[in-house]
């Protein structure tokens, strides 16, 4: 993969964020692109970024889905803000594309 593959796994985390679905079915959503991640495409400087996000979806729980069922709106939302705030830093710290 490239860092362009880690953008769009981390877009599409994003982007999962929209919807009519609750919140918590979409953060499940977005965990799944979070998770298909290959850490080696992230910068140095966001990798440990993205595995606390990864883990602190499914903390608690013995699955992502069960651990956001236990959380709170205002915890689920601060992971959806987590989640669009990491793909704005890597968006920033990527070289454009010509």
């Amino acid at each position: 993969m490239t860092h362009s593959h880690a953008v769009d796994h981390v877009r599409s985390a994003a982007f999962a964020l929209c919807g009519d679905a609750g919140l918590a079915p979409r953060l499940e959503h977005a965990h799944l692109h979070l998770a298909a991640v290959d850490r080696s495409d992230v910068p140095a400087s966001l990798s440990a970024r993205l595995d606390e996000l990864i883990a602190d979806l499914g903390y608690g729980g013995d699955t992502v889905r069960q651990a956001l069922a236990r959380m709170n709106t205002s915890d689920m939302d601060h992971l959806a803000r987590r989640i669009v705030s990491l793909y704005g830093d890597l968006c920033r710290q990527l070289p454009a594309e010509d």
